[in-house]
């Protein structure tokens, strides 16, 4: 009986050492499936962080074109400014009803330029940087002509300004 007993005992004691061994085996492989699930999570979190930033610095750059595009936008503006309300102000004198009208428009556009003797060049011919103005006069004279004339044959080609933005040269061109 002992043999049996011992034997059942023996076989108890395999048994009992396979179950841990298969044990064993059953949790190293949960364990790695957890390895490779948590792998795989971290892999797509770390992908999904990537295209997040990639994301980001792509709105980064399209925000910065538009702030760009914006302020180029409103430099070109702040530098076009003048130069329609001067053409404006020619208009409005040409277009003036009567000789007050006209005046007050004249007296209000003087206020735009350093003095009414600035210089008034008139470009008759340009080829390259080959250029022929007609006669110099003075914007207090050209805008008594336009006044006079009742129209406004020319158009501003480039306006000097000092740094407190007061014309100092007017350039204009034969329409």
């Amino acid at each position: 009986m002992r043999t049996i007993k011992s034997r059942s005992a023996n076989q108890i004691l395999k048994l009992l050492f396979f179950v841990l061994i298969a044990g064993a085996v059953v949790l190293n492989d949960a364990g790695c499936k957890s390895s490779k699930a948590a792998k795989a999570k971290a892999a797509e979190e770390a992908r999904a962080k990537a295209q997040a930033d990639e994301e980001a610095r792509r709105k980064a750059d399209r925000d910065a074109t538009a702030a760009k595009v914006a302020a180029d936008a409103k430099a070109a503006a702040a530098k076009k400014e003048p130069y329609d309300r001067i053409e404006n102000y020619f208009q409005q004198v040409a277009n003036a009803g009567d000789v007050t009208n006209a005046n007050q428009v004249i007296a209000t556009a003087l206020q735009s330029f350093l003095s009414p003797d600035i210089p008034v060049l008139i470009i008759i011919y340009r080829s390259g940087s080959t250029v022929d103005y007609d006669q110099p006069t003075t914007i207090g004279k050209y805008l008594a002509y336009i006044k006079d004339q009742k129209k406004n044959p020319n158009s501003i080609d480039h306006l000097e300004m000092d740094t407190n933005g007061k014309i100092t040269e007017v350039i204009l061109l034969k329409k």
